[in-house]
């Protein structure tokens, strides 16, 4: 989380005057009490009317979510505190995991479907799900945060002419299964590796 800090601040940090005068006014907007800070109930007001289901709206308005922003837990938001909550939620990258049963913040490393990423059905897992295979989707591969940002210029949609398109698909297809078949490759070389070191071992 602290690494998501330091970036939001860099970001505000380099914003206009009138971009950082916006980020103020949301914030003045929910202290209602016009204290320079945001309590819990003051912060789950900014989502009581997203119009978002019951069971995430429990989760964006729990104690806990609200503790990742807390710094210096006093249990209260400051504006500088508040703004890494601004930037997760301008740049669409407040995520919970859909692995079975998990829910986790995703703060860091995630794998994602390339294939849904853009879409309001958003696939994204844990890295504790994705590596003990705790969730179904229905695409084969799923992409960690970077292998997905290499992977993002072959999935652009770049209006493709009708002469073009079936290249570009199969061009997508070709890029993922280099990516899926170096995991393969990845798992094949590790456990190799472990067999030999069993062996010099007995």
């Amino acid at each position: 989380m602290e690494e998501i800090r330091e970036i939001a601040l860099a970001y505000y940090a380099n914003l206009q005057e009138e971009e950082k005068e916006l980020a103020r006014s949301v914030f003045k907007s929910v202290d209602f009490n016009d204290d320079g800070r945001l309590t819990i109930d003051e912060f789950a007001r900014l989502f009581r009317d997203s119009g978002e289901n019951d069971k995430l709206l429990q989760i964006l308005t729990g104690r806990s979510f609200f503790k990742e922003f807390d710094k210096n837990e006093d249990g209260f938001l400051n504006f500088k505190e508040f703004i890494v909550f601004y930037y997760l939620i301008t740049t669409r990258r407040i995520k919970f995991c859909c692995g079975h049963e998990c829910e986790a913040f995703l703060k860091g490393i995630f794998f994602a479907c390339p294939f849904c990423f853009n879409t309001s059905d958003c696939f994204v897992v844990c890295l504790a799900c994705y590596r003990n295979n705790n969730y179904y989707h229905e695409h084969p591969i799923l992409l960690d945060n970077y292998a997905l940002l290499m992977s993002s210029e072959a999935l652009q949609d770049k209006q493709p002419s009708s002469d073009n398109s079936d290249e570009s698909s199969v061009k997508v297809i070709k890029f993922l299964n280099v990516v899926h078949t170096g995991y393969q490759i990845g798992n094949v070389a590790v456990t190799a590796t472990a067999a030999a070191a069993a062996c010099c071992i007995m």
